[in-house]
């Protein structure tokens, strides 16, 4: 009696052991398998030996010189020629704001000038359409050309003597007309030197992308960038119903 319970006690524990050795997986477990590793994704399982291989070949190919020129030419795009996508759209969404941001201040900047233009010439009889900044500006300053000539000129010895003629006239019907014309004025020359601060942000963001790209190249041809390219994981959890090894299964990783 007792050599029969021995018995089946030893074919319960040996018979899950034997299928863990002897049995393959049956076609339905397969074709499980692949729907699970199709819906969830295979990166997310890979262990870094997995996937290192899959990046050997490209990471080797990639140009610190080839890099650092498509991020002068467009910041993102050396960091995208080296893989690193998501970072090269954030790359990408800056410089489109910024020549949004450029061409926002020009075209404002150009509406001011045509109005502080007309402005002057309706109420002030004064032609502007060929000054430089320095004569507008003191439209914006004086009531008159003479005006200029004497007092202007008496504060400033070295300003220019212009000649009151149909070319440099000007005389202002009131002085509320002349500090609506300097704020027109004004806001037309802030637009476009904005626009210009934005042209000095365009090549600190060129600057920062040449780096950032160079950088992306060196690490990811370390031993550290494999690593991180191949989604390093400290655990691996698995579930599995239809296995005829283990249905739970917690892998250590070493990540490397």
């Amino acid at each position: 009696m007792r050599l029969s319970f021995v018995i089946i006690i030893l074919f319960v524990i040996v018979r899950p052991l034997s299928a863990q050795v002897a049995l393959k997986p049956t076609p339905v477990q397969s074709q499980f398998e692949t729907l699970r590793y199709s819906a969830i994704g295979d990166d997310d399982f890979l262990t870094p030996v997995d996937q290192g291989e899959s990046h050997d070949i490209n990471i080797s190919e990639k140009s610190v010189f080839k890099a650092a020129a498509y991020s002068f030419l467009l910041p993102g795009l050396g960091e995208y020629y080296v893989g690193n996508h998501a970072k090269a759209n954030y790359f990408f969404g800056v410089e489109a704001l910024t020549w949004i941001t450029y061409i926002s201040f020009r075209i404002y900047g150009g509406w001011k000038e045509d109005d502080y233009i007309r402005f002057a010439a309706e109420h002030a009889g004064a032609h502007l359409e060929n000054k430089d900044n320095d004569f507008r500006t003191l439209l914006s300053q004086y009531e008159s050309i003479d005006q200029y000539n004497t007092l202007g000129r008496a504060l400033e010895p070295g300003s220019p003597y212009y000649v009151d003629n149909e070319e440099n006239h000007w005389r202002w019907q009131s002085t509320e007309d002349r500090v609506a014309y300097r704020i027109l004025n004004e806001s037309s020359r802030d637009a476009y030197k904005r626009s210009d601060w934005v042209i000095l942000t365009a090549l600190v963001t060129r600057v920062i992308s040449v780096i950032d790209a160079v950088l992306d190249v060196k690490r990811f041809q370390s031993y550290e960038g494999h690593a991180m390219l191949s989604k390093p994981r400290t655990f691996r959890f698995s579930v599995d119903p239809l296995s005829t090894r283990s249905q739970i299964k917690l892998t250590y990783l070493t990540g490397g």
